[in-house]
């Protein structure tokens, strides 16, 4: 029986986006699962700080370290190739870790999920620039960000009943056994073309139904010779480094340091954070798709961000009201997400052979940006003495700076024609 025959083209894309997202969220829940079990591996494996905070940042290192081959990969051998091997590493790194009794066992699984997952956002967006239209691709973009920050919010509360519950290395092997599910749906409704299936190409530009050997040189030329590529790469590693920094690293410790507050408490004001993003992001897609403008919304976002760390840092000297932090939390991550327009303006403004070159070389950006603003912050933290608000309030400033630079960068954006990309 044809593997189509059930479905019309509209729905046949949902599939193939709706698996690949699905592996997404596994692939951020993994980002931020450390988390709920640090001190759990820190009493049964007797691990110290450093080993601990070495085993966090692997999986950055290498899901950075593989962004531009995933990319080349994505435009040469095709996404389902790559999202296929990819996720079948990861699985396979989230069973070791299950496994594991010794930290070089954890180092390795923890790597192999890290360059497992580490296309598939690239994956997903060279599907969308074929399986939709131009005016489609902010939306899907949108999507993809709430269902990769609802794995981070999988990655908190209910991670942690499961883990209670079954043990930390039952709980990982569980999530590798089902990632291994995952990575069958992949391999067998995933296609990287619709005319692989005899449906109607949908995106002529971008179709990819007999995948050419690019020239390596003449694509990286073109991809970094165009400005827009390089605005874009500023506004997310000051936008999203900061997000990602703030959220992930600093926000909790800041707030039980400068509030006096409870690390529950201030978990749940992260929490508020990371929903203000996930409504935002589909929210952004819509109406970046709608009005048929990406700058505009890119140019809010650097601005508001902007205003959000003034407004904490400037005006209230680092401890607005805890009254205001819900609000204030939530619409910093509204907006916040925004910023990822900058994935639709380089894919647009680069030539569409290129499009993986693009998006990955954009993507590695949050990841540089929230290494330099950590080691900032650190360096600061350690000169003022860890002295509470004071120098968390100082720390906090390259965030300002970063999305100042940002907003710079946001108004010399050029943006092309959604419906002429």
């Amino acid at each position: 029986m044809k593997l189509t025959a059930n479905f019309s083209l509209k729905n046949y894309r949902r599939v193939v986006w709706g698996v690949l997202a699905l592996a997404y969220l596994l692939g951020f829940f993994h980002r931020y699962s450390l988390g709920v079990v640090a001190d759990t591996l820190r009493e049964e494996l007797a691990l110290s700080g450093t080993a601990l905070s070495n085993l966090a940042s692997i999986y950055f290192y290498s899901y950075a370290l593989m962004q531009i081959p995933s990319g080349i990969l994505a435009d040469t051998v095709g996404p389902r190739k790559v999202a296929t091997i990819g996720f079948l590493l990861a699985s396979s790194g989230s069973v070791l870790m299950g496994i594991s009794q010794e930290i070089a066992l954890l180092y390795l699984g923890r790597f192999l999920v890290g360059i497992g997952v580490a296309g598939l956002l690239i994956c997903i967006f060279k599907i969308q620039s074929v399986w939709y239209r131009p005016e489609e691709f902010a939306t899907m973009t949108g999507w993809s960000a709430l269902m990769g920050n609802s794995g981070a919010l999988f990655a908190t509360t209910p991670f942690a009943v499961m883990v209670l519950n079954l043990g930390w290395q039952n709980s990982f092997i569980l999530i590798g056994l089902f990632s291994f599910i995952i990575l069958g749906l992949i391999w067998t409704f995933v296609r990287d073309d619709p005319q692989d299936l005899d449906y109607p190409p949908i995106n002529r530009h971008h179709s990819t139904q007999s995948f050419k050997t690019i020239n390596l040189s003449k694509g990286f030329k073109s991809v970094l010779s165009n400005s827009n590529t390089w605005f874009c790469f500023v506004i997310l590693m000051g936008l999203h480094g900061a997000m990602m920094s703030f959220s992930g690293v600093w926000g909790v410790t800041y707030l039980q340091s400068s509030y006096e507050i409870a690390k529950d408490q201030a978990a749940s004001l992260i929490f508020v954070f990371t929903l203000g993003v996930i409504v935002g992001s589909p929210v952004m897609g819509k109406l970046s798709d709608r009005l048929g403008n990406r700058k505009l919304l890119i140019q809010i976002s650097a601005a508001v961000f902007l205003i959000f760390w003034l407004y904490k840092l400037v005006l209230w000297q680092g401890t607005p009201p805890t009254i205001h932090l819900p609000f204030l939390y939530f619409m910093g991550g509204f907006f916040a997400i925004f910023a990822m327009l900058c994935q639709a303006v380089g894919k647009e403004s680069n030539d569409p052979s290129y499009t993986g070159i693009a998006v990955s070389v954009i993507n590695t950006a949050p990841f540089i940006g929230t290494t330099v603003m950590n080691f900032f912050i650190g360096i600061v933290l350690d000169i003022t003495g860890h002295t509470g608000v004071y120098g968390y309030r100082l720390g906090f400033l390259i965030y300002a700076v970063f999305s100042l630079i940002a907003l710079i960068c946001a108004y010399f954006l050029k943006e092309k024609s959604v419906h002429s990309s």
